[in-house]
């Protein structure tokens, strides 16, 4: 493979990632909007579509999840998130899972 192939390779590589980024951006931003809104199915079907999924993502998608009284899927999205996310700056997410554990743990007595 000569140097001008390898460059050809590289630019299309890097157009695909580059367009594969912009648009799971896209997503995040409408979703973003939608929660905004208070449309919380439609933030979180688009929210789904992003592929690579951070905490932030999971953690919005309990967020959604939640508001849409889905609370063991709200659950689910909160620990994935709890899993992906560093040590600092997570104490609304953790308070959100106990509190959304004792009330699942109430309704079950």
């Amino acid at each position: 493979m000569n140097i001008i192939q390898k460059l050809s390779l590289f630019a299309v590589f890097f157009v695909f990632t580059t367009a594969y980024s912009v648009d799971s951006n896209d997503l995040f931003f409408k979703a973003n909007q939608f929660y905004k809104d208070g449309k919380f199915k439609n933030a979180m079907e688009l929210y789904e579509q992003i592929p690579d999924k951070n905490f932030q993502i999971n953690y919005n998608l309990g967020n959604c999840a939640y508001k849409l009284g889905k609370d063991g899927l709200a659950l689910l999205y909160w620990r994935r998130a709890e899993n992906k996310w560093g040590v600092f700056g997570r104490g609304e997410l953790l308070e959100n899972i106990t509190l959304l554990q004792n009330r699942l743990f109430s309704k079950n007595k």
